[in-house]
């Protein structure tokens, strides 16, 4: 493999793209310490290709392989039934766009709220529905504040948490991974965030492959949506309450 300095590829660039493009990848070196590596793309994965690569939240079998740099499990098929009103369907909905999750975009999916009508017509067409890992935890500590504050009463709170249990058992889940961790620090430090929003917003960067542009944000929340237009994710309207 051939090696060049940093200053030789900024010198050199285009000669050693071509050599690339030939099939031989380029190490490039600081001070003899590999840094990076130049090498061809053999393809772009489509978001069925992505999508293949994930798997629905659920109890791993003995052995079964995660994807260590993503964190992303691989998926089954997978459907929500009852006030989703979602059949099971082979795949996403053809030329439909791949989603990313925010708690607060389920939460309505959970019990009634302003929101709710608009994100089930979203939820229904999404059989591909990505969340970061620790969503779940999010979403029941919105339905306890609701019961402490009394909004909720009981049965309105049981069925919440049974609605979140079945929704849980077909979503796909982005798992904690230092990727994750990194990226929610550096998105502290350049956004307005909380600790929970950045970890939202760092999953969905890894779910999308680090190319934002490809998946679309469902949130409420209006500072994790400023955040994720700034580092180019695509947002799903939701339309205002009739």
């Amino acid at each position: 493999m051939k090696k060049a300095s940093i200053t030789e590829a900024k010198n050199n660039l285009s000669a050693l793209i071509d050599r690339v493009k030939g099939g031989s990848p380029v190490l490039i070196v600081d001070r003899g310490r590999p840094v990076a590596r130049l090498e061809p793309v053999t393809s772009i994965g489509s978001e069925d290709d992505r999508l293949a690569r994930l798997v629905p939240r659920r109890p791993r079998a003995p052995g079964a392989r995660r994807d260590a740099q993503s964190g992303v499990r691989h998926p089954t098929a997978a459907c929500e039934e009852g006030r989703l009103r979602r059949s099971c369907p082979s795949g996403r909905t053809p030329g439909g766009p791949m989603r990313f999750w925010d708690a607060s975009a389920i939460v309505p999916l959970l019990m009634t709220e302003a929101a709710t009508k608009a994100l089930q017509g979203r939820a229904g067409t999404d059989p591909a529905m990505l969340v970061w890992w620790a969503t779940e935890v999010e979403c029941a500590s919105a339905i306890a504040r609701l019961e402490r504050d009394g909004a909720l009463d009981a049965a309105a709170v049981n069925e919440a948490f049974d609605r979140l249990k079945r929704l849980g058992e077909g979503w796909h889940e982005v798992e904690p991974s230092d990727a994750v961790r990194e990226g929610a620090v550096r998105f502290l430090r350049v956004h307005s965030l909380r600790a929970a929003d950045a970890l939202q917003l760092a999953a969905a960067f890894v779910a999308a492959e680090r190319r934002p542009s490809s998946l679309e944000i469902v949130t409420l929340d209006e500072r994790l949506a400023a955040a994720a237009r700034k580092e180019g994710f695509m947002l799903t309207e939701v339309p205002p309450p009739e």
